[in-house]
Order: C-alpha cells, then sequence, then structure tokens
C-alpha cells in the first residue's frame, strides 16, 4: 500500500491511472522535419564531416555563456573526481540497487554503492582514496539522505513498468546526433502510439527553471529514438521532493525543444567549425567558469552589482 507522498508521485507526476493524451499525428516526423530545416547552416559547416553531438550539457552550456561552455569543453578532465560528480554516481547506482533489492535502510544502498563503484571505476576509486575524511562523511551523508527522499517519495516500480536506468537515448537527425542520458524511463512505446513512457531526471540540488527546458530535450530525443512521445518528462529533486511543472509533455513542448535544439546545433557549428567569437553573458554561473580571472564582462557586471552574491548550487 502506497503512502501519500508516494501516491502524489505515482498519480501526479507518472500518471498512473490517469488518462493517457491522445496520440499527435506525426509528431515523430514533425519534429524532425522542423529541426532538419531549421539547421541548414550546421548542415552546411558539417558537410561530410563528424556529426555534431547535441547533448543537455551543450544546450545549458551555450545558453548560460558560450565562451564558459567552450573552456570547460576544452578543459581536460580532472585525473580526480570533483566531489560533485562522485555524490552523483553513488545516487544513481544506490537507486538501482533500491529498485532491484527494496527494503533495506538508505545507508546500506549507499555502502553497497560504493562498494560496486570502487570495483568497476578506476576514477570512482581514486576519489574514494584521495578525498579527506570530511568529504567522504559529507558525501555519504548527502547520498544516503538522497536515496531516503527517493525510498519514501517514490512507489515500488513493478516489472510491468520496465524500469530503465540511464539508458542511453541517441537520435540521428539531418547533421545533429542527439544523445541523452535520463536517469529512469517508465515503459515502452506502444504499437498504438499512444503516449504512455515517462522520462525521469533526478537532481541533488534545487531546481532551477532551465530544468524544465532540459526535461523537454530528453523527451524530444526520446521521441525521435521511439517515434513516439512520452507522456511524461521531468526532474525531479532528492533534497525536496520537488520536481519540474507541469509533467504532462504537449507538442508545443517537443516543438520548442525542437527548435533550442536547432538554434543550440547551428551556433555550436559556427563555433567550432567556422571559428565563430563566443559571447560572454555574467551570470551566477561565472563563479565556477575556468576564464572567469579574464573575463571583462563578469568584472563589469559584478561592478555594477555591488551587493551580488555569487552562489553555487549542486546538481547532477
Amino acid at each position: 500500500m502506497m503512502t501519500q507522498l508516494q501516491q502524489r508521485v505515482a498519480e501526479e507526476l507518472l500518471g498512473v491511472g490517469q488518462p493517457r493524451p491522445d496520440p499527435a499525428p506525426r509528431t515523430e516526423r514533425l519534429l524532425r522535419e522542423r529541426i532538419s530545416a531549421a539547421t541548414e547552416r550546421a548542415a552546411a559547416l558539417v558537410g561530410d564531416g563528424p556529426k555534431l553531438v547535441i547533448t543537455k550539457r551543450s544546450l545549458a552550456g551555450l545558453s548560460t555563456c558560450e565562451q564558459m561552455h567552450i573552456a570547460e569543453r576544452d578543459q581536460p578532465w580532472p585525473d580526480r573526481l570533483p566531489d560533485a560528480v562522485a555524490l552523483g554516481l553513488l545516487i544513481h547506482r544506490a537507486l538501482v540497487i533500491v529498485h532491484n533489492s527494496p527494503g533495506l535502510p538508505a545507508g546500506e544502498y549507499v555502502a553497497e554503492a560504493d562498494l560496486v563503484l570502487r570495483r568497476e571505476r578506476n576514477d570512482y576509486l581514486l576519489w574514494a582514496r584521495t578525498a579527506s575524511i570530511a568529504t567522504t562523511a559529507e558525501t555519504s551523508a548527502a547520498a544516503t539522505n538522497a536515496v531516503a527522499t527517493f525510498i519514501l517519495d517514490w512507489p515500488a516500480m513493478p516489472s510491468g513498468w520496465q524500469p530503465l536506468f540511464e539508458p542511453t537515448v541517441r537520435a540521428t537527425v539531418g547533421p545533429l546526433v542527439l544523445s541523452a542520458r535520463p536517469d529512469l524511463v517508465l515503459g515502452v512505446p506502444r504499437p498504438s502510439a499512444v503516449p504512455t513512457m515517462a522520462v525521469v531526471d533526478f537532481k541533488t540540488g534545487q531546481l532551477r527553471d532551465s530544468h524544465r527546458a532540459e526535461a523537454m530535450f530528453y523527451a524530444a530525443a526520446a521521441t525521435l529514438r521511439w517515434r513516439v512521445p512520452p507522456a511524461r518528462s521531468f526532474c525531479f529533486s532528492l533534497s525536496s521532493g520537488a520536481s519540474t511543472f507541469p509533467t504532462a509533455v504537449t507538442t508545443d513542448d517537443l516543438v520548442a525543444a525542437a527548435d533550442n535544439i536547432a538554434h543550440a546545433a547551428n551556433r555550436l557549428a559556427e563555433l567550432t567549425l567556422a571559428d565563430a567569437t563566443p559571447t560572454r553573458t555574467p551570470s551566477r554561473a561565472c563563479d565556477w567558469c575556468p576564464v572567469r580571472e579574464d573575463c571583462q564582462e563578469r568584472l563589469a557586471h559584478e561592478g555594477a552589482t555591488p551587493e551580488h552574491q555569487f552562489v553555487m548550487g549542486g546538481d547532477s
């Protein structure tokens, strides 16, 4: 029997027992044609070369600050995992174990996930061996809290829902390859083309306005991959239990996502293949930008807003 919190997730977020939306005719073809028509500039620049890979990170990075996105992309991946990445790996692996072995305390799932990651990933093992005692303790506590929230808030997922954890969703459209990896996909595309699937991405920190656009990117990628749009797509915060709203996916949502994808693709092609100058957009993200010290736009922005404080928000 579900608790009220679990019933809320099942009914309000996942739409269990709710009427399914009528399938919009030719939705997958509509998105494919719209993206192809809007990325002629990118196609011309790509030519016969490798296709452009569009991910949620490239979409978010280009919309936040083009210069920061390019600088981060060109940086080598650090030998030791950042603490936030280690936390995300720990939480997501623990959630898989929760699904397969229900009924245990949250801390036991985190401990088991830690053991698995140490065996499977050398980068995580290096992090675990070199992080301070305080850092590993804080990471374990944060992961345990997130897993406990999932256990309290989420209903058990029966096998009929056919849950997929962290599936790779890829679709080729014109000069692009869309590559998405949501944390959870529930359901399968039905022959009737009635939207029934749910796509979920879990966050460890607070939700932002940009997270709904991220959820709709996942929905668009799923539509192009499986040729049937999902009924629901949303981000869920494991710290607060909040979710992006609305969770239902509409044709307008998918069209907006397609337009964002096309815009990002054209700009990415210009920046990487035509030597365009990246724009600089100051924001709180400047606080962790690798080129912040030499950024005149950041200095001017901070000088104009002396009371502004940059706050780093956790996310996965």
